[in-house]
């Protein structure tokens, strides 16, 4: 019989919050003060900032709590969420973040996990996202008005939280393990279905399983054998919970074969971390090439650019839209006469259906991170390159940021 991953059912859940805009969560019962919402992320300030929400929990049945956060600081204590009423009847249950030590602290429930693993004294360090459960919790609410706080000590609002918190979720029940393990692995991973009636993945490069690899090779694509890639000087890099490629910006590049010659249709996508404006000249760092179609930087108007016939006819996003040491998600359509458009970290960026000449099939095999001669070499963390035969909606292109941008935010 084979492994059947298991995770809760719908059924199971009886709380969730997501946190898409301050709209959603008004929606959802909740009542932020001093709470900033920027792209699936709620930010609390450390000093006034908290969310009320009216949903009730009463008796003592056992439930688990889940919550997605990054910590700012660790200079003092930092309540994540109370169950505990001001007023009325108190209810019972809590989890904060101890000043100094980081140690993650709960009151009730009979396990710990943090990032999918069973943990005794579940520890975090400040600017890094962490998936906290608590299993077996016996946490009720109490009978005064909106007894369920997130990001402040509920009886005296003092302790506050400051850093990000993307998604709260409560089951009705003791989570396994197992379902906890899948929870978490599940939301690392779990990404839109990208071949659709419009889309075909054609290519799709990452370190994702700890070695380089064409999630294509050995198939074939145009009626052509795609072959295993070739890895010069590139360094396989884990970061949180994810392994990336890690480029040194002198010699490293994935060489993925030239089965494909990039005419056409099609949608570019990256997760990029430049750490400088890389190796070359005014339009270096190449990211993906052919020598054709390039995706680049433009140190002098920090920007990024991209060409579908040579250095000739430049499509460009905004002026001042890199940003060195942070992750953002490149997307680039582009149609088969070479109208491009950018997308940085799931909007439009740089302005709309810009010329990029028109395509011309590739003279250098595609190479991720540099171009064949090694001399436009990126210097930074490139997660995946992805390339789609067929153009994205803006709709595609929010959603699939959506779903991953906490594996880098």
């Amino acid at each position: 019989m084979g492994y059947r991953r298991y995770k809760p059912n719908d059924k199971d859940l009886i709380f969730a919050e997501y946190f898409n805009d301050e709209i959603s969560v008004r929606r959802n019962g909740g009542i932020p003060t001093d709470v900033t919402f920027d792209k699936g992320v709620a930010e609390f300030n450390g000093g006034s900032s908290l969310i009320n929400f009216d949903h009730k929990l009463y008796g003592n049945q056992s439930l688990s709590i889940r919550i997605r956060f990054k910590k700012d600081s660790l200079s003092a204590i930092g309540y994540l969420f109370d169950f505990r009423s001001s007023g009325g009847t108190l209810g019972s249950g809590f989890a904060y973040i101890a000043a100094t030590t980081g140690v993650l602290v709960k009151q009730l429930g009979s396990a710990e996990y943090l990032n999918g693993v069973l943990d005794a004294s579940p520890t975090i360090v400040v600017d890094t996202w962490y998936d906290y459960v608590i299993t077996g919790a016996t946490y009720k609410t109490g009978t005064g008005a909106n007894p369920f706080i997130v990001g402040t000590y509920r009886v005296v609002n003092s302790n506050w939280f400051d850093g990000g918190i993307s998604l709260i979720e409560i089951y009705n029940r003791a989570l396994t393990a197992e379902e906890v393990s899948n929870l978490y692995n599940s939301s690392r991973y779990k990404v839109p279905q990208l071949n659709t009636a419009t889309l075909s993945q054609i290519l799709d490069v990452s370190a994702r399983s700890g070695v380089v690899r064409n999630k294509f090779s050995g198939d074939t694509i145009g009626g052509n054998l795609v072959p295993e890639v070739v890895n010069t000087s590139m360094a396989v890099h884990k970061e949180g919970s994810i392994r990336t490629m890690l480029f040194d910006g002198n010699s490293s590049k994935v060489d993925a074969g030239s089965y494909y010659d990039l005419t056409g249709d099609i949608t570019v996508l990256a997760w990029v971390k430049p750490r400088s404006y890389g190796e070359g000249g005014a339009f270096s760092s190449y990211m993906l090439s052919n020598l054709q179609l390039v995706l680049g930087m433009q140190e002098s108007n920090t920007r990024y650019f991209f060409v579908s016939a040579g250095l000739i006819t430049f499509a460009y996003s905004a002026a001042g839209s890199v940003t060195i040491n942070e992750y953002q998600l490149l997307i680039i359509t582009r149609t088969a006469s070479g109208i491009a458009n950018f997308y940085i970290d799931g909007e439009n960026n740089g302005t709309v259906d810009q010329s990029s000449g028109t395509p011309v099939a590739g003279t250098e095999n595609i190479h991720i991170g540099n171009r064949f001669t090694a001399t436009e070499s990126f210097d930074g963390l490139i997660s995946e390159v992805k390339v789609l035969s067929g153009l994205m909606t803006a709709q595609e292109i929010s959603r699939y940021y959506s779903s991953t941008r906490h594996l880098y935010k």
